[in-house]
């Protein structure tokens, strides 16, 4: 198998570029930050993210524990959104930093903390911050276990129905 170098490019965006090497320390950061939060292996982590590394940060990060991202629409609002977040049964809610993202959460916040008893993140610069702070340690093997055959690599939610799902595990 042919590995590219670990400070080849990986990611590229307007606010910034990632080799292998940092992509790969962030996702086990994320990872960790995803454990601190109760995101729990073999189950979903709903994510209501705009397209920033961030997001696939997130992403790998839930595959390091061997849970999946639930990738939330983040045009949904009101009795869609509520409705996807319920059927993703997801507990965890990583939500962007940007402001009309954060205006449909609260906007439902009652709802998603009450009915559904999420917990919602805010991903703003204070927890980027924190988070780039963590040691980027690699979480073990034990979290993954359990993530394979029938468990979903991500799940898509939009307009209220599940668009894809991906199977084959993350372990």
């Amino acid at each position: 198998m042919h590995r590219l170098p670990s400070d080849a490019e990986a990611i590229w965006s307007r606010t910034g570029c990632y080799t292998w090497a940092e992509t790969y320390a962030n996702a086990c950061r994320y990872g960790q930050f995803m454990l601190q939060q109760g995101v729990q292996p073999n189950r979903l982590v709903a994510m209501y993210m705009m397209n920033r590394p961030e997001f696939l940060f997130a992403h790998l990060g839930s595959w390091a524990i061997g849970s999946a991202p639930a990738w939330i629409n983040y045009n949904l609002g009101g009795d869609a959104l509520v409705h996807c977040l319920k059927v993703a049964e997801a507990q965890v809610i990583v939500v962007d930093e940007d402001a009309e993202c954060r205006k449909r959460i609260e906007e439902v916040r009652d709802r998603l903390e009450g009915e559904l008893g999420m917990k919602i993140v805010v991903l703003d610069q204070a927890q980027k911050g924190e988070i780039s702070r963590m040691e980027p340690k690699r979480p073990g093997d034990e979290y993954r276990v359990g993530a394979k055959g029938k468990f979903p690599l991500f799940l898509f939610y939009t307009r209220s129905v599940v668009v894809s799902c991906l199977y084959g595990g993350v372990g």
